[in-house]
């Protein structure tokens, strides 16, 4: 196994270590992520790149989700509670760096959002886990309390598919 998946896998198995919690273990999700901000990210694109600009070749008008690689939110669990930080561990196709900012002549790329806040990870911040199985880690920009955290897929100029919403409810405890 390659280490950034025994990495990966490790930030995820650490909320099921059965820490002084109060919280039921069925609904905590505590994954530490590396210390460092958004800003420090490799790959976060300008969204106004020449990469987007529309072409001829690139007619968005038939894209629907029913044509597209699925995706899935495996982790966090609808309704888990979560640390300030959080890994998100999805299904999505096999040579998904091919969906991403990474390929200027992708139709659509992989968007992560929480609330309003729409993240685009490149290729190189995915951690594959095997089995079409990705993970992304990132400082959630949240503040305590109820957020909604969706992966979708969007066009070239970042509009949401939105019959291939994934989303889910969780909650960012006090830190």
């Amino acid at each position: 196994m390659q280490k950034p998946a025994i990495l990966a896998l490790t930030l995820i198995m650490a909320g099921c270590s059965g820490g002084e919690s109060t919280t039921p273990a069925d609904t905590r999700q505590d994954t530490a992520a590396p210390e460092h901000s958004m800003a420090d990210m490799p790959g976060m694109a300008h969204p106004g790149g020449a990469a987007h600009e529309m072409s001829p070749a690139n007619d968005m008008s038939s894209v629907t989700a029913s044509n597209l690689p699925p995706l899935k939110i495996v982790a966090p669990a609808e309704g888990a509670i979560i640390g300030q930080r959080v890994a998100v561990v999805f299904e999505g196709p096999p040579q998904l760096s091919k969906f991403t900012m990474d390929n200027p002549k992708a139709v659509v790329h992989l968007h992560i959002a929480l609330d309003d806040l729409e993240l685009m990870p490149m290729g190189e911040q995915l951690i594959g886990l095997g089995g079409n199985r990705y993970t992304f880690i990132f400082d959630l920009p949240a503040k305590p309390g109820k957020h909604m955290l969706s992966l979708y897929w969007a066009d070239q100029q970042h509009k949401k598919i939105e019959d291939g919403v994934q989303s889910v409810t969780v909650t960012v405890e006090q830190p």
